[in-house]
């Protein structure tokens, strides 16, 4: 507590939008039913890691 923190989830390996869209949708439902049952909630960002 009283420390702020800006988590960043990265998915890994994805070769499509729709591949992104999909997992990206499970991070969030996720964190949502963790954040109703808690009555918790902070900002978070989700992306893709991509290596060049």
């Amino acid at each position: 507590q009283g420390i702020d923190v800006q988590p960043e989830i990265m998915i890994p390996l994805v070769a499509y939008s729709s591949e992104y869209a999909q997992q990206e949708k499970i991070v969030r439902d996720t964190a949502s039913g963790v954040f109703d049952r808690t009555g918790l909630g902070i900002s978070y960002k989700v992306g893709t890691m991509i290596e060049l």
